[in-house]
Formats: C-alpha cells, sequence, structure tokens
C-alpha cells in the first residue's frame, strides 16, 4: 500500500516474527529489501523478536549487499518486538512485513492480520507486505523413475549465499515439508558432495547428489547465482547448481538410474548452453519434468 512517494522515506522498518529464520527466500528478501533501502536513500531498521535466531539473521544481514546504514533492535519475543515497532513509527517511514500464507507451516495466528492494523493505525504510511514465492510442488505434479516420486524444485535466483554451503542451505530450507532434522541433514551431505566430488555438466553448471538417513522423499533442487566461488576441479565459477537427494533406503540403482537420466537430459537439452538468465530454474525444472515423464511414457509403450 503506497500513499506516499517512495523517495520521502527516511527509514524503512522491517519487523522478524518468530520462525522468520526457517524460510527458504530469507536471504533474498534481506538483499531486496537492502536494495529497496539504497535506492530510496533509507536507513534500515530491523526488529528481532528471537534471540535463537539472532546470530543466523545478523550474519545474513551482514553479508548481504548492498550496505546500507542499518539498526538492528532485538527484543524479548514478538509481542515486545512489535511494541516497540509500533511506538516508534513516524512520519517518513515505511515498512516491510514478511508474512506468510495460511498454509504455510510457518504461519502463526499473531501476524494473520498484522497487515491490516497497520494499514488502520498508520493510514500515511507506505506498507509492502513479502509472501514466499508458492513452491514447485504447488504448480506441477512430480515426476515418477520406476515408481520413485521425485519432487523437482526450482529455487530461483540465490545469489545472496556468499558460498556453497549458504547456497546449499538456502535450496533446502525452501523445502517446507521437511522438518529442520532433515533440511539439517540434506544440507550436511551435500556440501560434503559440494567440497569433495562436484560434477561439472557445462561450465559453470554443478551437479551434487547424496543419500540421507533423515529424508523419505527423493527431490532435485535446482538454483542460481552471480557467484564469484569456483568449487574444486571445476573449470569455470559455479553459476547453476543442481542437487539431488535421496533417501538412504533407495536402492544404489535406482539413484544412479535418476542421476544418469538427469545428466542425460540436460546433456541432450540446449538449456545448460544459455546465459544466465532469471528464470532459468523454473526451465530446467520444466526440462527436467518433460524428460522424466517422456521417458516412463516411452517405456509404457
Amino acid at each position: 500500500r503506497l500513499v506516499r512517494p517512495l523517495n520521502t522515506t527516511r527509514r524503512l522498518l522491517v519487523p522478524f516474527p518468530p520462525l522468520c529464520e526457517r524460510r527458504g527466500d530469507l536471504a533474498l528478501i534481506l538483499r531486496d529489501i537492502k536494495r529497496l533501502a539504497q535506492s530510496i536513500g533509507a536507513e534500515l531498521h530491523v526488529f528481532m523478536s528471537d534471540s535463537k535466531a539472532q546470530t543466523r539473521l545478523n550474519d545474513l544481514l551482514n553479508s548481504a549487499r548492498p550496505s546500507v546504514p542499518l539498526h538492528v533492535e532485538t527484543a524479548a519475543g514478538w509481542t515486545r518486538a512489535r511494541s516497540l515497532l509500533f511506538g516508534g513509527i513516524g512520519p517518513g517511514d515505511m515498512t516491510v512485513l514478511p508474512l506468510e500464507r495460511r498454509q504455510s507451516p510457518l504461519w502463526v495466528p499473531s501476524m494473520d492480520r498484522l497487515f491490516e492494523i497497520m494499514a488502520v493505525r498508520f493510514p500515511d504510511m507506505n506498507l509492502l507486505a513479502v509472501y514466499q514465492a508458492l513452491f514447485v510442488e504447488d504448480l506441477f505434479s512430480p515426476a515418477i523413475v520406476e515408481g520413485t516420486v521425485i519432487s523437482i524444485i526450482p529455487c530461483g535466483d540465490l545469489s545472496a549465499a556468499s558460498d556453497i554451503r549458504g547456497a546449499i542451505r538456502q535450496m533446502i530450507h525452501g523445502r517446507t515439508a521437511w522438518t529442520p532434522q532433515q533440511q539439517e541433514s540434506a544440507s550436511s551431505l551435500l556440501t560434503v558432495s559440494a567440497e569433495t566430488y562436484p560434477v561439472e555438466l557445462a561450465p559453470g553448471k554443478i551437479l551434487l547428489h547424496a543419500h540421507s538417513e533423515a529424508v523419505e522423499d527423493t527431490t532435485i533442487f535446482i538454483g542460481s547465482g552471480e557467484w564469484a566461488w569456483t568449487l574444486s576441479g571445476c573449470v569455470a565459477p559455479t553459476r547453476l547448481v543442481l542437487a539431488l537427494v535421496s533417501p538412504r533406503k533407495q536402492s544404489p540403482e535406482c539413484h544412479l538410474r535418476i542421476l544418469s537420466t538427469l545428466a542425460r537430459c540436460l546433456h541432450d537439452s540446449a538449456v545448460l548452453e544459455q546465459p544466465q538468465q532469471e528464470g532459468i530454474t523454473a526451465e530446467v525444472a520444466s526440462v527436467l519434468r518433460r524428460c522424466f515423464t517422456g521417458e516412463q511414457e516411452t517405456e509404457g509403450v
């Protein structure tokens, strides 16, 4: 809700509610908020409501670019953080609210009407609500190989990640159907894969894979970014990361079959030859889904 010219904004206020550190798009939110603050010449004022998440939030805040004037205020709980936010709002302020859809596992009732409450109490203030993108599970049916259901998740642009570990964590946190323990297991195993045996499908296009005891389903994550780092044994800076996570109970033959099909699909497609661009992860996901589905149809004939 924009009721004032953006260039009149002096402070950009961002309250982070409980569980916000589990959002898969948190690093991207911080990057975009910093870009907004820089473009309108505003100071960024952040309210934290969970001391347990403070370290992670501070790390992401400090690593996100660009650099802008920043003030961080930590409160003992969400009620106190909201009181500090409401009590400090003045002329020239704009508020950005990271919100969750009601069907999200991170949704909490205390956040449900926050936007409407602020709109009524502060009618002259600009307000912006930020929701997570709908995940690919909501938009497409999964692929199936040898009876194995495979979720293919395009994670979008992860340029805010400072290294491969950060990029992997952002991708995995987008899998909200997994518990934090499952996410941590997959992240750790894929990091080992990246540090020891990354497969370079094409210059800058990396494939990682792992078996996890913690997960019950097979998932392919796809993330991209304009990163400056190069993985060991690779010839070009990483630009696209594909990560396959399979449950430990899955047979090695099935895991290798999926890996082989994935690599062949991308080798036969021109998608990896395209320059880095917005939406490339969704395009790669579409190529893989068509290829997996087409293979099953061919075998059925």
